[in-house]
């Protein structure tokens, strides 16, 4: 446990008439970049546990699978991409489609993990700041 997360353990809950006093506003959105940072770095760990777990073989037919569904999501996209897509899944043996549902369900599950722990860190952010979230009633109460 570094220090930074001891001392907030120490720290005591902050009552809501403590936000209600702060005229200050935090911004709606927050920046993502710690997120993007996230996925990314999960991203390439799940491909290094392709590569080496399940071959080179394994690793591009996700990647194949991945970069095309990202093609057909494009607006340019047309019929004859998602037919190649269907055909080409249908080549596939049913080893290597269960392989690729796992690979699939793991990034996603690791992804949704990371989208919890970005969420848990705008929230200690928020609260540490001690200022209101735009259109809250904590807010409202401060602009009146």
């Amino acid at each position: 446990m570094t220090q930074e997360q001891s001392e907030s353990l120490k720290r005591t809950p902050r009552k809501a008439d403590t936000f209600l006093r702060q005229p200050a506003l935090s911004p709606r959105a927050e920046p993502i970049d710690a997120l993007r940072d996230d996925v990314h770095l999960l991203g390439e760990l799940v491909g290094d546990v392709l590569r080496e777990q399940g071959g080179p073989d394994l690793f591009a037919a996700v990647e194949h699978a991945r970069l095309t569904a990202i093609a057909l999501r494009s607006r340019d996209s047309d019929q004859t991409q998602e037919r190649g897509l269907l055909r080409w899944a249908q080549q596939q043996s049913t080893d290597r489609l269960l392989q690729l549902v796992r690979a699939f369900s793991v990034y996603f599950h690791l992804i949704n993990l990371a989208e919890q722990r970005h969420r848990v860190r705008i929230l200690r952010d928020r609260q540490r700041a001690r200022v209101a979230l735009q259109e809250s009633i904590a807010a409202g109460i401060a602009t009146l």
